[in-house]
């Protein structure tokens, strides 16, 4: 029994690194297509914010958005996709403001 815990524990492992490498893929999307826009700051921070929304979401509605470990290991996916959620409608909210701000100039 033990082995087959040490390697559940190394699958948990993998399959968190494949989750952190998905989220990471999805930042380095939304910097070089802001990038490639060249986008300002309220923009910039509006798409990171509609990217956090769409992993929160993603993970919510698609069991495997984040890969197999979500099947593994569904409360902490599940806590992630909450606060994915939460710090993308703050950061949707603070770019508009801040984009409105700009526009006024």
């Amino acid at each position: 029994m033990p082995a087959k815990r040490g390697a559940r524990r190394g699958w948990v492992a993998c399959t968190r690194l494949w989750a952190l490498a998905r989220l990471a893929l999805l930042a380095w999307s939304v910097q070089w297509a802001m990038g490639y826009l060249h986008a300002s700051g309220g923009e910039v921070v509006c798409a990171y914010g509609a990217a956090c929304l769409f992993a929160g979401f993603g993970a919510r509605w698609r069991r495997r958005f984040f890969g197999p470990g979500q099947l593994l290991e569904p409360e902490l996916y599940e806590e992630v996709s909450t606060w994915l959620y939460r710090a993308g409608a703050v950061a949707v909210l603070v770019g508009g403001a801040v984009y409105g701000a700009q526009s006024l100039r």
